[in-house]
């Protein structure tokens, strides 16, 4: 039995990481691997035994700007460990290698739990956090602008990709950089959300149905006004919401306490002074 980490290129160990995680969470890293995509700030530290990946914790290296100061932050993800293995303590000495490995070179760490694992993290320094989304009033228009981008062709996927390194993100809590990351879900699960809006040269994603207009992220090349964001959808925006807090500070909302189904954010170190009380969000597409 070893820990292993950086082992991406070898094709064995990835195939039995994407396994594991394949049976813990029913995901796959694969195709975010194949499209050039899984980078070095992605770095699963694995126990293996016999060639075969039996526990995990992934780290992810994570700078988010909040309210203009920059933290460098580790993110702590795919935690997971084989059913044969379990109640062994395997996630307790990965975390305890990560935390003593890290500690001094960033500015804290945050996680996002599943809801049957709410009492473990606090035992190694983290605290829990709510956040918070928004609720604008209803802004809806006779004329559409949005225009929907296909994610399926790579050529859709290297302009977006640039569109993440180049943008300006429009909320209070940004990632800054690692657009590799933004990929694994605009290659995946969210590769129908991405809009395009000429008018402001700003692209959003956003999940569009039922009336309702969820907007998790707006990248524009300056600072746009969330209203006209929100009227270039449309009559899809008669309800809307904000998966942030927008630096827009024009546009009047209520916030509203969020908790998306078995994940909640736990934080440690530094940033939570940063953060102090304040209601913040921390957007989907940065989740690892």
């Amino acid at each position: 039995m070893q820990i292993l980490h950086s082992y991406k290129h070898d094709d064995a160990l990835r195939k039995s990481f994407n396994e594991l995680a394949g049976k813990s969470f029913g995901i796959s890293f694969e195709d975010w691997y194949q499209k050039g995509y899984w980078n070095d700030f992605y770095d699963p530290y694995s126990i293996v035994e016999d060639g075969r990946v039996i526990a995990n914790v992934s780290v992810n290296f994570t700078d988010m700007e909040y309210k203009g100061e920059l933290l460098h932050l580790i993110q702590l993800g795919t935690v997971m460990t084989d059913p044969e293995y379990r109640k062994q303590g395997h996630s307790r000495m990965l975390i305890e290698m990560i935390l003593k490995e890290y500690e001094s070179r960033c500015d804290g760490f945050l996680l996002f739990a599943n809801d049957t694992v709410l009492d473990f993290y606090p035992k190694f320094g983290f605290t829990r956090y709510d956040e918070y989304r928004c609720r604008p009033d209803p802004l809806s228009s006779d004329r559409c602008e949005a225009v929907k981008i296909s994610m399926d062709s790579m050529q859709d996927q290297s302009r977006m990709f640039m569109v993440l390194n180049r943008y300006s993100r429009q909320g209070v809590f940004n990632q800054i950089g690692n657009a590799d990351l933004n990929m694994y879900y605009l290659i995946q699960s969210m590769k129908d959300c991405v809009y395009y809006i000429p008018s402001l040269d700003a692209y959003a994603v956003a999940e569009v149905g039922g009336g309702t207009l969820i907007l998790q992220e707006v990248f524009a090349k300056q600072d746009v006004r969330m209203e006209e964001v929100i009227r270039a959808f449309g009559k899809a925006a008669g309800n809307v919401i904000l998966g942030f807090i927008p630096k827009d500070d024009t546009i009047e909302y209520e916030t509203e306490k969020y908790h998306e189904d078995d994940t909640t954010l736990f934080l440690q170190g530094r940033v939570e002074a940063v953060i102090g009380k304040d209601k913040f969000k921390i957007p989907v597409l940065s989740h690892a």
